[in-house]
């Protein structure tokens, strides 16, 4: 998550979102934390969402 601090010292917080496969979510799940899938992205991971992208664990 990242975040901004405006002049009027309003937060602003930015979420992003992943959509993953079966497989993907099951190791999101196992290791307890998203890192462990995202080491397994090579670098042509974009995180702009892309319906037809390829599954990284296949």
């Amino acid at each position: 998550m990242a975040c901004c601090r405006l002049s009027s010292g309003k937060l602003i917080r930015f979420y992003q979102l992943i959509p993953l496969y079966d497989e993907e979510l099951q190791v999101k799940m196992q290791y307890e934390s998203i890192d462990a899938l995202l080491e397994k992205f090579d670098d042509d991971f974009s995180y702009v969402v892309d319906i037809h992208r390829k599954h990284y664990l296949k």
